[in-house]
Formats: C-alpha cells, sequence, structure tokens
C-alpha cells in the first residue's frame, strides 16, 4: 500500500463500467486501513463491472499505491437442472479466492429462508436443492467465507420449479388420471380416492393413477350444452401423519375431467360419445421429463389455439388447417421430429378410413406446408388443406394423430439424425437384409402420440346453402385436472 498508510484513510472503491471512477457504485462506506498492517482486503460480494478504481475522498489528497490486486471471486448463479421438486445450480469461483465453507439459503415468497444442509463443501461448484414446491418460484443465495469467517463473496439467483402436468386419458367409457408422485410431497398417496372413498388410486414408485368410470365413483355427468357431455371427478387425499401424531403438509383435492362430443351415428343407430383430446402429454423418464404437444391454431400465424368449447368446428373444402408440434424439457441439446401424422374418423389411430400426413419422416401429403420461419429445434409448425373421409356414414368427423420423436443432436444413431426413409430407401434395406438399421431409433429417443380434433368439412351441398363456417380447431385442454 502506500508509504505511509495514514495517508490512505479514508478512501473508497467503486465497481462498474464507467471509466469514470467515481461515477460507479462504491462498495462499502468509508474504508480504513489498519497503520500496523502492511496491506488490507475488502470483500465486494456481489458487485460486477470492468473497472474497479480507489478513490480518496475531500480534496488536495495525493494517492500514491504499490499494488493493487483483483480477484474475480464468483460467477452467477446457473441453474443447470430444474425439477418439479428439486433445483440444481452451478458457479465459478476463482481459484485465488480462499473458500472455507459455503452457505447455500433460499426462499419463496411467504416463507422463512432455508439453508441447505450439508452444504456445499469449499471445493464445490455444483449443489442440489431437494424438496421444493412444484410451480414455484424460489431465490437462492449462496455466499462464501473465507479466513475467520469472513464473507468473501455472495452471489443469487431467482428461478421457478417445474410446473406440474397431469396426463388425463379420456376413453368412451372411463378416463384415467396421473399424478407425479414428485408433485405431491406429504400426501397420503395410498390413501387417495376418488368423489366414491371406495375407488382407490394404484400407486407406483413414480405416479398415482385413478381410474374413472363414467357412470361409477361419483362421476358427475354435466349435460347442459345440447352436445357436450362432461364427467367430472375428484382426486383426494389427506395430509400425512406420522406415527407420533404430527400431521404435515396440506390436504390435497384436484378436479380432472373429460369432454365428449355427443353424435348420432346412422349406421349404428345410437349416439357416440367422441372424446376431445388434451393436447398436451408428459413423459417421465428417470429424473428427466418431456413435454410434448399438439395444438391446433385459428391461422397461419400460429399465435392463438382453439378452445376446446369450440368443438366440433366446421371448415369448408376452401380452408387451411394450421396444427403445431412441440416439446419442452430441461434438458439441452434435443431436437424434435414428426415421425408420423395421419387422420382417421375417430380418437383411434388405428381405425379407418385414414389418411396419411407424414409417414417414416416423409410428408405424404401433397399440401403439407411447414412454417421454417417459425419452427425450430423445438416446435414444427404445419398448414394442411381440409379433407373429408369419402363413403363414410354422417357425422365425417376427422381426429389428426401425430406420432414424435425428440431427440439428442448429438447422437447419430437416432431416429431424427435418420429423416425421410422413403418407400424405395425401405424397399433397398429389405433387400440387403439392413431394414432394422435403417429404421431402428437409438435408446435414448423418446416418442410419444397426441392426438387433437375433431373437426368435420361441410360438404358440397351444405356449402351452397351457405353454412356459417367459423374455421377449423381443436382445444387447449379435454383431459383437464385443476383446483376443486
Amino acid at each position: 500500500m502506500d508509504c505511509c498508510s495514514e495517508r490512505l484513510n479514508p478512501f473508497n472503491i467503486h465497481i462498474g463500467d464507467s471509466d469514470q471512477v467515481s461515477t460507479n457504485p462504491q462498495c462499502g462506506g468509508d474504508l480504513q486501513i489498519d497503520v500496523s498492517h502492511p496491506s488490507i482486503s475488502v470483500s465486494c460480494p456481489g458487485m460486477r463491472g470492468r473497472y474497479v478504481g480507489v478513490r480518496l475522498p475531500g480534496s488536495s489528497r495525493i494517492l500514491a499505491l504499490c499494488e493493487v490486486q483483483v480477484f474475480l471471486g464468483f460467477s452467477d448463479l446457473v441453474f443447470t437442472d430444474v425439477g418439479m421438486d428439486y433445483m440444481t445450480l452451478s458457479w465459478t469461483a476463482s481459484a485465488d479466492l480462499n473458500i472455507t465453507r459455503y452457505r447455500l439459503r433460499y426462499r419463496h415468497a411467504g416463507a422463512s429462508h432455508q439453508d441447505l444442509s450439508p452444504p456445499p463443501s469449499p471445493g464445490d461448484t455444483l449443489a442440489t436443492v431437494p424438496g421444493l414446491w412444484a410451480d414455484t418460484e424460489y431465490t437462492f443465495t449462496l455466499t462464501a467465507f473465507g479466513d475467520g469467517d469472513q464473507e468473501v463473496g455472495e452471489i443469487s439467483g431467482t428461478e421457478t420449479t417445474a410446473e406440474v402436468i397431469v396426463n388425463v386419458e379420456c376413453h368412451e367409457n372411463y378416463m384415467v388420471v396421473t399424478f407425479p408422485r414428485a408433485a405431491l410431497p406429504a400426501v397420503d398417496v395410498d390413501n387417495m380416492h376418488m368423489l366414491d372413498a371406495r375407488c382407490r388410486a394404484t400407486v407406483t414408485d413414480t405416479d398415482v393413477t385413478l381410474r374413472a368410470g363414467l357412470q361409477d365413483c361419483g362421476t358427475i355427468q354435466d349435460s347442459s350444452e345440447a352436445d357436450k357431455f362432461i364427467f367430472t371427478n375428484v382426486a383426494i387425499a389427506s395430509q400425512v401423519t406420522t406415527d407420533n401424531g404430527a400431521v404435515r403438509g396440506t390436504p390435497f383435492s384436484k378436479r380432472f375431467r373429460c369432454k365428449f362430443l355427443r353424435q348420432y351415428v346412422v349406421s349404428q343407430g345410437r349416439e357416440i360419445l367422441y372424446n376431445i383430446p388434451s393436447p398436451r402429454v408428459q413423459v417421465v423418464d428417470a429424473e428427466n421429463s418431456f413435454t410434448f404437444e399438439m395444438h391446433m391454431f385459428t391461422s397461419s400465424d400460429f399465435t392463438a389455439t382453439y378452445d376446446s368449447d369450440d368443438y366440433p368446428m366446421q371448415v369448408t373444402s376452401s380452408d387451411k388447417l394450421h396444427f403445431g408440434l412441440s416439446v419442452t424439457s430441461p434438458l439441452n441439446g434435443l431436437e424434435l421430429f414428426a415421425l408420423r401424422c395421419l387422420a382417421t374418423p375417430s380418437t383411434d389411430p388405428d381405425d379407418s378410413p385414414s389418411v396419411r400426413i407424414i409417414h417414416d419422416g416423409c410428408d405424404v401429403d401433397t399440401t403439407l406446408q411447414l412454417d421454417t420461419d417459425r419452427s425450430n429445434d423445438m416446435a414444427l409448425y404445419y398448414s394442411i388443406q381440409s379433407f373429408h373421409f369419402p363413403d363414410i356414414d354422417d357425422p365425417s368427423l376427422v381426429y389428426i394423430h401425430c406420432t414424435m420423436v425428440v431427440c439428442f443432436q448429438s447422437d447419430p444413431d437416432s431416429r431424427c439424425s435418420q429423416g425421410c426413409i422413403s418407400p424405395s430407401r425401405r424397399r433397398r434395406a429389405v433387400s440387403d437384409l439392413s431394414e432394422a438399421r435403417v429404421r431402428r431409433a437409438s435408446e435414448r429417443d423418446r416418442i410419444t402420440t397426441i392426438t387433437q380434433g375433431p373437426f368435420k368439412v361441410v360438404n358440397a351441398q351444405e356449402e351452397a346453402v351457405a353454412l356459417p363456417t367459423v374455421g377449423i380447431g381443436t382445444g387447449t385442454a379435454a383431459g383437464i385436472a385443476g383446483a376443486h
């Protein structure tokens, strides 16, 4: 420091991006050096900038320094993995920073802070915080301490845990709801039931599943709309009560429902319930999750989706259908591939007749167009000319089924990397016995099928009488789970 240390007192430190020292934020107040020591260390936790300046407040003072050393300390917190009930954080600490211990503190709105125990070790640059609530914003503060247990650095960050995706399957005679166990902390899942308490859940290590018949388990039927049925039930569970009588958590109650379109089928002489499917499916694999979605859009700008109340939508033969496929995941380096898309007159993709749109990754329908400007690695947006099935009894309803594959971009063996497998390529593969090699998918690929619809194409006679046309559509929800 200065040859005569007392001349330095008091002094200020400023850190920022301006080369005008005094305009940058100040680290602490007026600082003092002990005249019996040749140097002083000053910690400025959380401060960042291109310039570090030392300034003597007051007038007619001369600053003379032998040496100033600047240690980088911490980088910002990075959230490397975000789950429903945990978060993994990483950071970088300068090798010149002498760290003897860490404290990782976290909290969410309305709650007191908690400290991770055991805390990260001095040499750690990664930590996982378990036991968090799903879809909740948390603030994390990592503090480093050095010699004499003095604070030498502090960084903070805010992130929201993953939302809970509840998969609801709707069938003609029953509905099934599945909750991930990770989203049910302190819930007595072993005794979870529906409105009829005799209908209980099936519990595995990863999921809690309830199956309700449309006419039993207390299922409530709403037929107030002329052409629709809505069936509703509730998943109910108590808090966890331990052997010592302590009660933890909160009571659990989630409503789930299925919407059906009621149509009279002439050939069968009876009414049939057609499911309005959910646009979202979550696939959970070990600690990773993939949320697949398929939506029908109101126009080619792909900004607004149809609501389930719009079913069944009527379109004319001149209208276009606009649909999008997407996947979200906490993992990086993924890509989405449209393996198959086809249309059938029901929610069953194996029903007949059927119309192929995409097959083995190849565009089959000549009117199919991919919006390359809006599409990306994780989302694909398509438009196709409307169509219907010939020689089929009313109602001529159309459902679109799409099978999606998500792959790692770095995997050369993935189904995504193989692209379109044309019929000629398949024939060559069969002739040289390499079909399995050509068509195989990597074990790392994840695949799911989602259905959207129904819509109905107005026939020529109906068009002639100018039946009003609203456009095509499917809903943003069909199997729905929500607060009771």
